[in-house]
């Protein structure tokens, strides 16, 4: 893990000494692809398997995209011993059963506390809600993005305590002071002690004013959040172009 070999005389920001993000932090990853629903099950299946082994606490840093990082973000950032949440990540992540106990009684009795639960619950059902509560606020047809986002987020964060309005920080008593004022600590959703420094990867397609764009040749720039920061290591020129004619810089 040397950003300094890929992308000379940069480093990235958790890993400076005045940080103090990464000390007694393993010096590993671990990346979980993406794939929707069934790269969310199986990556959950994953740490599962790592924590059941005692391996998690060899992981400096995880990072996902699409499923895999709503895995990951739900691993970092649920609301850990909270009422009604699970005690710890034992609870959270259960034991994986074996293929011929994956049937429909076993399907329903996985407590909600437990990550597995959200795969049961109906991605597309949320889907339609959002969708109809979109079209009422907005207008019909429903903003799909939107539509999408909140689905995701009625699916895998929101029933492990972790809400869309709050915001993801490092350390939520420094995030309030830096707000100055603006938000209290309790606002801010911070990683459960002992996670790994979580990274999540995402696509920016291009400029609001170029909408649609057109289905090949998508000029894809990836981007990196993570609770310090979001951004790429390198910067680029990127030329945008829209469906329907004219491009940017």
């Amino acid at each position: 893990w040397a950003p300094r070999v890929k992308f000379p005389g940069y480093e990235y920001p958790e890993m400076a000494e005045e940080a103090h993000v990464m000390e007694g932090r393993a010096q590993s990853a671990l990346c979980f692809s993406g794939g929707g629903l069934r790269s969310f099950i199986a990556s959950v299946g994953y740490l599962a398997g790592l924590h059941r082994l005692g391996l998690l606490q060899e992981v400096g840093y995880t990072s996902g995209v699409s499923g895999g990082s709503w895995a990951t973000t739900m691993y970092t950032y649920y609301n850990r011993g909270a009422p009604g949440y699970a005690a710890d990540d034992g609870e959270l992540l259960g034991d994986p059963p074996p293929p011929e106990g994956l049937t429909p009684a076993f399907l329903a009795s996985i407590p909600p506390a437990a990550a597995r639960s959200a795969a049961t619950t109906g991605l597309l059902r949320e889907m339609l809600a959002a969708a109809l509560a979109d079209a009422v606020m907005r207008g019909w047809p429903a903003d799909l993005s939107s539509v999408w986002r909140d689905a995701v987020s009625r699916v895998f964060l929101e029933p492990f305590g972790i809400p869309p309005s709050r915001p993801f920080a490092l350390n939520a008593t420094d995030a309030a002071r830096r707000s100055a004022g603006a938000y209290r600590e309790a606002d801010f959703a911070a990683p459960n002690p002992g996670a790994p420094f979580p990274v999540v990867s995402f696509s920016l397609l291009g400029p609001e004013g170029l909408v649609p764009f057109p289905t090949k040749h998508r000029a894809y720039t990836v981007l990196e959040a993570t609770p310090l920061y979001v951004g790429t290591a390198r910067a680029r020129n990127v030329t945008y172009g829209g469906k329907g004619g004219g491009s940017l810089l």
